[in-house]
């Protein structure tokens, strides 16, 4: 029975631990996708492109397009 039980536990670490992988991984997808936007946006807005065209383009809300511009130029 002992080594059932260890078996068993082993198996639910495992699975555990490939969960918590996963979900790390897609958090870093979703952390590098959002970096991307927000250096396009950053980009765009130093070529003076219009906010109104930033937003589209990078599939945002204009608030969420001067958030990241003034967050960039408050971190320089």
């Amino acid at each position: 029975m002992f080594w059932d039980e260890r078996i068993e536990e082993n198996l639910r670490n495992h699975d555990a631990y490939e969960t918590g992988k996963h979900e790390g991984i897609i958090e870093g997808k979703i952390e590098g996708e959002i970096e991307k936007r927000n250096q396009m946006i950053i980009n765009m807005y130093s070529d003076n492109v219009d906010i109104n065209t930033i937003a589209k383009y990078a599939e945002t809300s204009m608030e969420e397009v001067e958030k990241v511009i003034k967050d960039n130029h408050d971190s320089k």
